[in-house]
């Protein structure tokens, strides 16, 4: 009785609804990926994987923005409050996303020659980050509001729309500018959807609400989310600089298929969120939500591990529709090193919701090491990916010290 009861609950079944929708927001992203990678060659989908690098890179922050729209948009205030909330957030917001977008046309000159990217294309690609700085304003308030379904129908409208307008472009024959080019619509049309969604509170009348904080606030989550982003990114970045075209290409699909582990494990951590957080459980019981979340989390990562161990052939071709070798080498230790990354994630959104993370500002010190390895053990990229491996298991131990050394301080206090 006690058990139906807890499923009964809203948080419960919103963070069910969450996992369902981020597993197949995933699975469509996936899709994505799958068929650019049969349609396009192995150089073209090189470049378009270093292009997505870059995206996530330059939108790290859009994920702390929601959270602190999240935050303010669940504290009961009346919808004119929160009008007034998302009108300043939309108006700061497109200032910030202005400038970040005129910086990185500026830095896409000399990005341009060392990638050996058409700045046509990495000008649109940018256009993906300046509309992405505002749909996690709207999403934040939908999640706030624990409009779930909402909110998941919104990031499904996103991938479908990015995924048949993409591959339908590629078949059109614009290549890499059609999958960007579907990329960009797709964001811009949920973008779309959710102010719909929202009109409740953008017809409410008016009123002052109190200011944000969003600084303080996101700080902590901003450094966090950008450490982990630019850690799984920058792989595939490093690879187009320091090797051909073909062997870039190559390693992005190994990459990119190394990446399912992180995906498809990222909605564990996103439930375990609402359980960690409350301040009405217990320590213990955080400590058990977080064990459970960690079980699973290894229990996901290992079955794949399996079967890229087994099957490396038939999944390389299968998913590029052509026989890589390359990329069939390497697959089970890309697997690895993206395995250690969703862990020291899911440490570090743990350690986040409990409490601030006060030595956060470590972090980028993984980012270093990461690119001085792979810069050096770059000669082959069976070398290179080992120290991939190698960087990314720095990374979860030092996450892990972080998260130990804060619980250790707090017992002897």
């Amino acid at each position: 009785m006690k058990l139906t009861k807890k499923f009964e609950s809203p948080l419960v079944k919103g963070s069910i609804l969450l996992v369902l929708s981020f597993g197949l927001f995933n699975f469509i992203h996936f899709m994505f990926q799958f068929f650019m990678a049969r349609m396009l060659s192995i150089t073209e989908y090189g470049i378009l994987a270093s292009l997505f690098s870059i995206i996530y890179i330059g939108s790290i922050f859009t994920e702390s923005i929601q959270n602190v729209i999240v935050k303010y948009s669940a504290g009961k205030e009346p919808d004119g409050q929160l009008k007034n909330i998302l009108k300043r957030s939309l108006k700061k917001i497109s200032y910030i996303s202005l400038g970040l977008f005129c910086v990185y046309l500026v830095l896409a000159l000399f990005i341009s020659p060392i990638f050996g990217i058409d700045y046509s294309l990495l000008a649109l690609a940018g256009t993906t980050i300046f509309f992405a700085c505002f749909i996690p304003i709207t999403r934040g308030v939908l999640q706030g509001k624990k409009r779930f379904g909402a909110l998941s129908f919104n990031m499904l409208t996103e991938a479908g729309s990015k995924l048949l307008i993409g591959a339908l472009l590629v078949l059109l024959g614009i290549g890499v500018f059609g999958a960007v080019l579907g990329t960009i619509l797709g964001v811009v049309f949920a973008l779309g959807v959710s102010l719909f969604q929202i009109r409740s509170t953008l017809t409410a009348k008016e009123e002052i609400a109190k200011p944000l904080g969003i600084y303080d606030y996101a700080k902590p989550s901003l450094v966090i989310t950008a450490v982990v982003v630019i850690f799984y990114s920058m792989d595939v970045i490093l690879a187009k600089i320091f090797f051909s075209p073909e062997i870039a290409g190559s390693y992005a699909i190994a990459s990119i298929l190394g990446k399912i582990i992180f995906w498809g494990t990222f909605p564990i951590s996103k439930a375990m969120l609402p359980f960690s957080s409350a301040e009405t459980i217990q320590k213990n019981k955080k400590r058990r939500v977080f064990a459970t979340a960690l079980l699973l989390l290894l229990f996901g990562s290992m079955g794949i591990l399996i079967i890229f161990s087994i099957f490396p052939n038939q999944i390389i071709s299968i998913f590029s529709g052509k026989t890589v070798p390359l990329a069939s080498t390497i697959l089970f230790y890309n697997g690895i090193a993206f395995s250690f990354i969703a862990i020291a994630n899911l440490m570090l959104l743990y350690r986040l919701s409990t409490g601030a993370v006060k030595r956060y500002w470590m972090l980028p010190i993984f980012l270093v090491i990461e690119v001085v390895l792979l810069s050096i053990f770059s000669n082959s990229l069976i070398q290179f990916t080992q120290a991939f491996i190698g960087a990314s298991l720095i990374f979860l131990l030092g996450s892990f010290w972080i998260l130990k050394e804060r619980i250790e301080t707090k017992t002897n206090l």
